[in-house]
């Protein structure tokens, strides 16, 4: 009977080249990407119309920075003690006034509709005065695109300055 010679089994020591390679299956392929993508793509098509910034979005910001620029006006008269006098051109839409470093035109990019205290007719062109003790002549101005209508009001006896959103 003949003797099996048994394997013996060496601790040797392995290179990095020696060390079994393993393939990961963890990422995505670059189809499964390009299907995410398009799938995002058509989601925000069809709700984006719905949910997305519109003309009322464009209005608000048109109201609120003809409001804080009728607050600077303002405070000019305040600090500089003087009247400053802000002319709004309902034709061209804008606001023009002389700041602390000098003349200061605004575009409101939106049709303008000015009415006298008191609700009267409307009218084109309007001065409003801010005093050193921070009054104005009272006017309502209406900021019109479309359908949509938001209101600045400036109160004649305080000169406070609410925007109606």
């Amino acid at each position: 009977m003949v003797a099996k010679a048994a394997k013996v089994k060496t601790a040797t020591s392995r290179t990095a080249l020696d060390r079994p390679r393993y393939v990961s299956n963890a990422g995505f392929t670059l189809f499964e990407l390009l299907v995410v993508v398009a799938i995002a793509a058509i989601a925000i098509a069809i709700v984006g119309p719905v949910v997305g910034p519109g003309t009322r979005s464009g209005l608000t910001t048109t109201v609120r920075d003809l409001g804080a620029a009728l607050r600077e006006a303002r405070n000019v008269a305040i600090a500089t003690n003087r009247v400053v006098v802000v002319e709004i051109d309902a034709a061209s839409g804008t606001l023009r006034y002389v700041g602390i470093a000098g003349p200061v035109v605004r575009r409101l990019g939106a049709a303008v509709s000015l009415t006298a205290p008191g609700g009267g007719a409307a009218i084109a062109t309007s001065r409003l005065w801010f005093s050193p003790d921070g009054s104005a002549t009272g006017m309502t101005i209406a900021i019109v695109r479309g359908a949509d209508r938001m209101v600045v009001d400036v109160e004649s006896l305080t000169g406070r300055i609410r925007v109606a959103l």
